[in-house]
């Protein structure tokens, strides 16, 4: 079983004695540290969902592309979504999963779709926090959260954190398309970083 947002949160007050080991958390407490863990995660990738997410978009029969997803009658778009959620919905295969997402109004499944539809709803699942993965959050959240409420971070959970840190830029690496990236750092000259030789220019 995924451990849940609750968990992490309680055992990374804990590890800088913000509550007691047998202290419930105070429900300040919890909703501001939610909070610092929503946004952590949302920058290791794009707003990894706490709650399933609907759109409505267009399916055609033995395509695993779904298009028009950035319309009209949603609130949100694909850019709203994580590679590797689970896809439901009239012509999408049990199991089925996002397998990239493309553009704004775009993604591809791992798995073609059976039916054609236009408009058709499509609800998608959020990746549970991976249980691999909890001892990394809990160090990281601690070490962010400290500040917050006045302690001293100690050189043990300082390196848990740094580590727990490298794990998780690994597990939810997420490369951006040319639509998501700063039109400034696009444009900036290649030479920069690159002189045309086999070698890499430093600065």
């Amino acid at each position: 079983m995924a451990t849940t947002t609750r968990d992490i949160i309680t055992r990374a007050l804990r590890r800088i004695r913000v509550v007691g080991i047998t202290q419930d958390v105070p429900a300040e407490h919890a909703v501001h540290s939610r909070n610092v863990l929503c946004e952590m995660i949302t920058s290791w990738e794009r707003g990894l969902q706490t709650a399933v997410v609907s759109l409505v978009g267009n399916t055609s029969n033995g395509s695993r592309t779904i298009t028009d997803l950035d319309n009209a009658t949603n609130l949100r778009n694909a850019y709203d979504l994580s590679v590797d959620m689970a896809v439901s919905g009239t012509g999408i295969a049990s199991g089925t999963r996002i397998w990239s997402i493309d553009k704004k109004d775009e993604i591809t499944l791992d798995t073609a779709a059976t039916a054609s539809g236009t408009g058709v709803t499509l609800s998608f699942t959020p990746i549970p926090f991976d249980d691999s993965l909890t001892a990394a959050l809990v160090s990281v959240l601690a070490y962010r959260l400290a500040e917050d409420y006045g302690q001293q971070v100690g050189p043990i959970l300082a390196e848990q954190a740094k580590r727990g840190q490298a794990e998780i830029d690994g597990a939810f690496l997420y490369i951006p398309t040319t639509d998501q990236v700063d039109r400034a750092l696009i444009e900036v000259p290649s030479s920069r970083f690159y002189d045309g030789s086999d070698d890499i220019v430093n600065g």
